[in-house]
């Protein structure tokens, strides 16, 4: 890679600066204005940073693909568990079903949208 002049230096640091996915980069970026570490050392740190970052997406991605099944069975479950017999019934579904909605109404006066992820 060509040797940049510090202005060019700093332009392009400022511009990863700017850039919402490289803000973890600060102290690699003031370590460079420093001359403490190259410009391609600087670039190969992004690179790895950016590989971890869509590792972990894909883990994100795997997980949410499995949550709704994972919650069906723990619902399933829980709801077995906790059942009283007075609430086998349609009616007495529907009736806690009812309560629990008063219940996250009270909790939520302003309607705002509950947290979808756990």
């Amino acid at each position: 890679m060509p040797m940049l002049t510090p202005q060019e230096k700093f332009q392009m640091i400022k511009g990863w600066l700017e850039d919402p996915q490289h803000r973890t980069a600060n102290a690699y970026a003031i370590e460079m204005l420093n001359d403490k570490i190259s410009v391609s050392r600087f670039q190969l740190i992004l690179r790895e940073a950016d590989k971890y970052a869509e590792g972990l997406q894909a883990q994100v991605n795997r997980h949410h693909k499995d949550l709704p099944e994972l919650r069906k069975a723990v619902d399933g479950k829980l709801w077995q568990q906790r059942m009283p017999q007075e609430y086998e019934s349609d009616e007495g579904k529907r009736g806690l079903i009812e309560g629990f909605v008063a219940q996250a109404a009270l909790r939520n006066p302003n309607n705002e949208p509950f947290p979808t992820s756990m």
